[in-house]
């Protein structure tokens, strides 16, 4: 358990409450209609666009919890994973010229896949809007996870009295309220703070690691990784290389897959020159990983890898970080948590609206807009409590952090085959049911996979981390064979003519 003084309590609680005020302030400004509130009037800053991209991709439970667990177990392999955002990131600057027209017409993922694929049609044989139940499904647990490590993260700082789903109800209210209050706009504000007391943390965090392992400061061993100081068996080569691979197959394709990359994209005002901003933004969410890692060999390295508890617990323990000092840690920790939060909540508000029920988007209709910001609200407050009930359900059924986050995230790979045949093959509009199958065979192998490595247990590890890759083959394969039916389709009809 972390060490807290009243005045490391007080530090945490500026986070909430400030994020909090924040939010409600921007009711000041009325919204103008529901392109203001989900879009920002498509005149977000760049400086607005790059804190709401760092806020939604530097996720505490994804980098900082499943990281540093990996970390502990695998070294310096884990460094897989920035290696992929940042390939991710050339990929992204690669297609954005053939995005670009997509995203000038205000069409977000859904809407872009929707305009390819579904040639006019509505209903539930749309592409449109299976691909927004599956971003919404991603998006929902994404926030799900951040909800579960604030309640282990609160644990750790010694909250038993409250129980685990009354602290993640608490975080999605709070989450919800400042989300609701100013919409997309009001987020970029907020998300101001919350980046700049998320990079006050962490570095505060690296900086111990760094004079612990240059001797400045000797570790303190805690009494239960002294207990249990055998490290458990490292895992193999295959293992590794099978974690790696994995990966690379999540996070190369997760920006380009995700809404909120092209929601952002939407509300951009600047969209035009987006090298800088996106490489700058990407550096930021790699040096979060890098500090993750790092803490987790720092762990492995020393012989102080635990059973019984978490590495990034332990080694926080064992740097014996001073109080206020800890608060600060902890507080970065907690901002992290409500700046992926409340995007991803916005996106899926619109997402349900927009894609999913697929209502009318009038944008000058007085009517419409009043619609879609009250539904908003009500489905942005519903999927916060959503979120919670699976933060508490996930700390119930105790599976490790990292396959849960495996079956959040690698449901961004439905999209991917879709999304390049999109942009970059002029077939894609004949290849309606091959995007459908696609989506759903990727989807279905993510969920299945890792299911299968629960039930056969520890041993199935390489199962569960192998799920996105052989997904991404499957998704491949489905869209490479629409691709070709479609050229003999095409040749026969000459034929015919």
């Amino acid at each position: 358990m972390l060490h807290f003084r009243w005045f490391d309590w007080v530090i945490v609680g500026i986070v909430p409450v400030t994020a909090l005020l924040l939010g409600l302030r921007s009711r000041r400004k009325p919204v103008s209609g529901w392109v203001d509130y989900f879009l920002f009037r498509r005149q977000m800053s760049s400086a607005g666009t790059v804190s709401n991209y760092v806020g939604a991709n530097v996720v505490f439970t994804a980098i900082f919890l499943v990281l540093t667990l990996e970390g502990s177990k695998r070294g310096w392999w884990v460094l897989a994973v920035p290696a992929a955002w940042i390939v991710g990131t050339i990929l992204l600057l690669v297609l954005y010229p053939r995005m670009a027209p997509y995203l000038q017409k205000g069409e977000t993922l859904h809407q872009a896949l929707g305009s390819v694929f579904d040639r006019g049609q509505t209903g539930w044989s749309t592409v449109r809007r299976w691909a927004s139940l599956w971003t919404i499904v991603a998006f929902v647990s994404g926030v799900g996870l951040e909800f579960y490590g604030g309640v282990l993260l609160l644990e750790w700082a010694g909250v038993p009295q409250i129980s685990r789903l009354t602290l993640a109800m608490a975080l999605a209210f709070v989450c919800a309220t400042f989300t609701i209050a100013g919409g997309l706009r009001g987020i970029a504000t907020v998300n101001y703070f919350l980046d700049g007391a998320t990079f006050i943390g962490i570095i505060t965090l690296f900086v111990f690691i760094a004079l612990a392992a240059f001797g400045f400061r000797v570790p303190v061993v805690t009494e239960s990784a002294a207990v249990v100081s055998a490290a458990p068996v490292a895992p193999s080569l295959t293992d590794n290389l099978t974690f790696a691979f994995g990966a690379f197959f999540i996070f190369v394709p997760m920006q380009l897959c995700a809404l909120d990359t092209w929601q952002r994209g939407v509300a951009w005002k600047e969209r035009k020159n987006v090298a800088g901003p996106l490489v700058f933004g990407a550096a930021l969410v790699c040096l979060a990983a890098y500090i993750a890692i790092t803490a987790g060999n720092y762990v492995r390295t020393r012989g102080l890898v635990s059973q019984s508890e978490h590495p990034l617990l332990t080694m926080i323990g064992a740097l014996a970080i001073p109080s206020p000092v800890i608060g600060l840690v902890v507080a970065g920790f907690i901002a992290t948590i409500l700046s992926t939060a409340d995007e991803l909540l916005n996106c899926c508000g619109y997402a349900v609206l927009s894609d999913f029920l697929n209502l009318p988007r009038n944008e000058n209709s007085e009517e419409t807009s009043r619609h879609y910001i009250r539904s908003g609200k009500f489905y942005t407050g519903v999927f916060a409590f959503v979120s919670a009930s699976l933060a508490f359900a996930g700390i119930r059924v105790q599976k490790q952090i990292t396959d849960m986050a495996n079956v959040a995230f690698a449901t961004q790979v439905v999209f991917i085959m879709p999304i390049l045949f999109a942009l970059l093959s002029k077939r894609a509009r004949k290849m309606h049911l091959s995007a459908l199958l696609a989506m759903l065979l990727a989807f279905g192998v993510s969920v299945i996979m890792t299911a299968i490595g629960w039930l056969r247990g520890p041993d199935s590890q390489i199962v569960i981390d192998s799920a996105p890759l052989v997904a991404f083959g499957v998704g491949a394969a489905t869209m490479t064979i629409g691709w070709i039916c479609s050229i003999v389709s095409a040749r026969k009809s000459r034929r015919h003519a």
